[in-house]
């Protein structure tokens, strides 16, 4: 039975694998010297998702997948072509466009991204040349997260899953946070981010930590 399971996994693997390939291909093309490096990418994105972990996932997550493993070995001009080829929305490419170098992007982080939770822009920068992102909290739908102890969970597991976004500059930055327009929200949500990047900022030994300010 263990081997039956086994064999369908890797069936879905090599299908994946082969996808993403004719995928590449088509939008890009695949320089001839480097086949093997693009073979080893697809399948590394395939085993990735082999757990299931694209279940539920918006459509734009694989070639978000595909366009940060090409830039991670150095193929950004292919990563460009794949992101502006199979991500649609404007906002979603300038945002992913900064993902691209980022350590960890996570299923929670992406599907925020897509809902236009998160966002990142060129011209939003500091005069520290520090990136400036965006948590638009109004964005995100409510559901059993109206309770405030499972808003706090879901808004905590947001700003952890951006954290990466501030390794290169060791914490330095900006977090502009946009919440429901209640006068406790207004009043306890900032403070609340500020702590969660506090231990972030333990965590990952940076030497800053990113500024909360709210939005309008």
């Amino acid at each position: 039975m263990v081997w039956h399971v086994q064999a369908a996994m890797e069936e879905r693997e090599h299908a994946l694998s082969e996808h993403i390939l004719r995928e590449v291909e088509s939008s890009y093309g695949i320089p001839a010297d480097r086949h093997a490096l693009y073979r080893d990418m697809a399948r590394g994105v395939a085993t990735y998702c082999a757990d299931d972990l694209v279940h539920g996932m918006p459509a734009s997550y694989v070639p978000m997948l595909v366009s940060r493993a090409l830039w991670g070995v150095g193929e950004t001009d292919a990563a460009e072509c794949v992101m502006n080829g199979h991500v649609e929305q404007r906002a979603v490419k300038q945002t992913l466009k900064a993902l691209l170098s980022v350590s960890d992007v996570s299923p929670v982080l992406w599907k925020a991204v897509v809902a236009g939770a998160v966002r990142w822009n060129k011209e939003w920068i500091t005069a520290e040349q520090a990136p400036v992102w965006r948590l638009d909290l109004t964005r995100i739908r409510r559901t059993a997260c109206d309770m405030e102890l499972a808003s706090l969970l879901m808004v905590r597991t947001l700003v952890r899953a951006l954290a990466p976004a501030w390794d290169a500059t060791a914490g330095a930055g900006t977090l502009t946070v946009r919440v429901d327009g209640s006068e406790r929200a207004d009043r306890t949500m900032p403070a609340y981010i500020r702590s969660v990047l506090q231990r972030e900022a333990t965590a990952r030994k940076w030497t800053a930590t990113p500024r909360v300010l709210l939005a309008m």
